[in-house]
């Protein structure tokens, strides 16, 4: 298991690789706003990966514990803990599909002018959001710390579930 420094030095370090990578894809670029969609749905992901990184420092650094039995952690941990967790998994699992999004995005330009290719490009993208919806919505039935478990119980019927499970 990672101590907590080493966890801190592992998020910044993919934040630098991301940042980096991000940097280079704009800077050669012709003509950036040519398609500015997928820049700014790119840099967007950056920044909620960015807020993500923030806050798994601020979890790593004060709710950091030696490994333990999982039903023991849960009980010793504060309900801010889990707020806390909840959020940076949504951001996180939000920068992905948005980093999915921006390369939907760029392709949009090759589905302009070919009707069937730009059908499929339209269901891809209506895949693309429930499966993200899905996953927000679910989160709390695939975490069995999640403290928001049964907030969403009593509103989600067992379609959403499935959606879940399918993608």
């Amino acid at each position: 298991m990672l101590d907590s420094n080493t966890f801190v030095i592992l998020v910044w370090l993919f934040f630098l690789v991301a940042s980096s990578t991000a940097a280079l894809r704009l800077l050669t670029r012709q003509n950036i706003m040519a398609e500015p969609y997928d820049n700014a749905l790119s840099l967007l992901s950056l920044l909620t990966f960015f807020m993500a990184c923030i806050i798994n420092t601020f979890l790593s650094l004060l709710y950091f514990r030696p490994a333990q039995h999982s039903s023991r952690i849960s009980a010793s941990l504060p309900p801010s803990f889990f707020k806390l967790q909840f959020g940076s998994t949504i951001l996180q699992v939000t920068c992905i599909w948005l980093a999915k999004l921006s390369l939907l995005a760029s392709y949009h330009r090759l589905s302009s002018t070919f009707r069937p290719l730009k059908r499929a490009w339209y269901l891809i993208l209506w895949m693309l959001i429930m499966a993200y919806a899905s996953s927000v919505i679910g989160y709390p039935f695939a975490e069995p710390t999640c403290s928001y478990s049964m907030v969403y119980m009593k509103e989600l019927s067992s379609v959403l579930i499935y959606m879940y499970r399918m993608f």
